[in-house]
């Protein structure tokens, strides 16, 4: 995350992008529906973040919110862009790309066809060539529908499955599955 500049779409609280922030990303935008972004505000003021991490509406499938939250990301661009080109006579060179590095989704998709698809249409809007969508996801009843949406992805990205056992021990995997919780929690009763 380092120097990249980051979107999460779909923010709620805000963890992944405060993360992102956190890690050093270069600017990030947590978005959500306009009754969120006021908490997350707040989180990012209480996490001393309101330099690098910013907090906007949007609303999937809204063209507006979308050219709202990519002319925010441009002027951020824009401003370290101009103050490089001033300091190097170059002011041709200000005409970079106004997308993200990143697109987060963490814990998106639940089941609603309407929904995957204002989803996936404002993934398209915020994708450039380079741009890497990192969709934390979690199998659920019914997760037929929400295979619709990594489907669309794959016809205008490549699309990598990675499991989060190739990344964590067995005794953190049986910790964090719902299984391994409740064996914890019935010998703490």
């Amino acid at each position: 995350m380092k120097n990249k500049t980051v979107i999460e779409l779909g923010s709620g609280v805000g963890l992944c992008g405060l993360v992102a922030g956190a890690l050093g990303a270069k600017e990030v935008f947590l978005t959500d529906l306009p009754r969120g972004v006021p908490l997350l505000h707040y989180n990012l003021h209480m996490n001393g973040l309101s330099d690098a991490v910013h907090a906007q509406q949007l609303c999937w499938g809204s063209e507006s919110d979308v050219q709202s939250v990519l002319a925010s990301l441009s002027e951020k661009q824009l401003s370290e862009l101009e103050l490089a080109a001033l300091g190097n006579g170059t002011i041709s060179e200000v005409g970079a790309s106004s997308f993200p590095d990143v697109v987060l989704c963490c814990d998106l998709l639940f089941n609603d066809e309407a929904n995957i698809d204002r989803l996936l249409w404002t993934c398209k809007r915020l994708l450039a060539q380079n741009t890497t969508v990192l969709v934390a996801y979690e199998i659920r009843d019914n997760a037929l529908n929400d295979l619709h949406f990594f489907d669309e992805m794959q016809d205008i990205c490549d699309v990598f499955a990675v499991d989060a056992a190739d990344y964590f021990d067995a005794e953190t995997m049986a910790y964090y599955t719902r299984e391994g919780m409740v064996d914890k929690l019935e010998k703490l009763i």
